[in-house]
């Protein structure tokens, strides 16, 4: 892979140089097919290859107070939560934080942590559901037991903790970046 003049900056161009033989599992870069962007196993940096305006999003390890950028703000009961990654023992989860605790769910039950991290990004929109990730979702989450990059859904249906329990839903807006979202 060659990254032009060595960017950093949103929109630099990727290009992508034939290797022999398969990618490792422990390359520091991977593509993602269903957003259209390579990403860095260390931060989940996005770097676009189909020359669109994805611009990063960042998981950023701060517990002493909400990043100004931090995404999708929603109030329920009074509390703003943020859209937040638990690290935990399974791998790297989608969930909601506010203050020092993040919640996320995993096989049925809802679970919380202080090891979390918050996720932040320019210019974002929310996309209704259709059906499958739009170009430009969000994936977050990178669990350990197939290795696999997780949004907080799946085709049609959103998985999310609340009071003790994991809950699914059809009924969902996916987290989109970049310009021009399709």
């Amino acid at each position: 892979m060659e990254v032009e003049n060595a960017g950093v900056d949103p929109g630099t161009r990727v290009v992508m140089v034939p290797m022999s033989g398969q990618g490792k599992d422990c390359e520091l870069w991977f593509e993602d097919y269903q957003t259209g962007t390579i990403k860095s196993r260390l931060n989940l940096l996005c770097l676009d290859i189909q020359e669109e305006a994805n611009q990063p999003h960042q998981v950023i390890k701060l517990l002493q107070s909400v990043p100004s950028n931090a995404l999708c703000p929603t109030s329920v009961g009074g509390r703003t939560y943020y859209s937040a990654v638990a690290n935990t023992e399974l791998g790297n989860i989608p969930g909601r934080a506010v203050a020092k605790q993040c919640w996320y769910s995993y096989g049925g039950a809802e679970y919380c942590t202080a090891d979390f991290s918050w996720i932040t990004a320019p210019n974002t929109k929310l996309i209704r559901n259709t059906g499958s990730p739009p170009a430009g979702a969000i994936g977050a989450g990178h669990q350990q037991d197939d290795g696999c990059t997780y949004y907080s859904a799946k085709g049609n249906t959103c998985w999310y903790a609340y009071n003790g329990s994991e809950h699914y839903t059809s009924d969902f807006d996916w987290i989109v970046i970049g310009n021009r979202i399709k």
